[in-house]
């Protein structure tokens, strides 16, 4: 199995900019590699060339849907149309585009056949999650531990986790199975 971040590709209109931007966020602290062009096209590239060579890069490609997206013509409606190009030349089971709404909204006829997630409900984004680890297993992808995964780890092996300022030392008390303690150099405060 090969260890690395997924690439995925942010697929949204203008109007939809600080939704698209949070997602990237949110995708990036999972631990995966997003693409939006607000991020990864530098001044002096041809736009047309990268965002189509991101494309044809990427692991996932999320079609953002809002209002605002779905009877809109232009770029978002030809880098889904490069999207289905793609998917289809892909296994059918591969997990390769991800609609994705933002709110309450029609899916675009050429998606429909497509499980879509709602970002807007409360499981949204563990649900793109899932499809996206899903769809790495598919491919034979392991996604590397995150920092965050590897400290939670550390909790079932109870072990000093080394920080630059900050020890951290876990004990397990069989009377008290929520009690640990944390000391910083020679202070030590007790937390329950």
């Amino acid at each position: 199995m090969k260890n690395r971040k997924p690439k995925i590709f942010i697929s949204y209109v203008h109007e939809d900019v600080d939704r698209a931007e949070k997602l990237y966020k949110e995708l990036s602290k999972i631990g995966f590699e997003p693409w939006m062009d607000k991020h990864n096209i530098h001044p002096g590239e041809d736009w047309k060339y990268s965002v189509k060579a991101a494309i044809r890069d990427c692991d996932f490609f999320v079609a953002c849907l809002s209002k605002n997206s779905v009877d809109k013509r232009g770029v978002f409606q030809e880098e889904i149309k490069d999207a289905l190009d793609l998917w289809r030349q892909k296994k059918e089971d591969d997990i390769f585009i991800i609609p994705v709404r933002f709110e309450d909204c029609k899916v675009p006829i050429s998606l429909e056949s497509i499980q879509w997630v709602n970002l807007f409900e409360k499981s949204g984004l563990e649900k793109l999650n899932n499809s996206i680890q899903e769809g790495m297993n598919r491919l034979g992808i392991t996604l590397p531990k995150t920092k965050l995964q590897k400290d939670w780890e550390s909790i079932d092996n109870p072990k000093l986790i080394e920080d630059n300022f900050l020890h951290i030392e876990f004990e397990l008390n069989r009377d008290e199975p929520n009690y640990f303690r944390i000391a910083k150099e020679s202070d030590h405060a007790f937390f329950r």
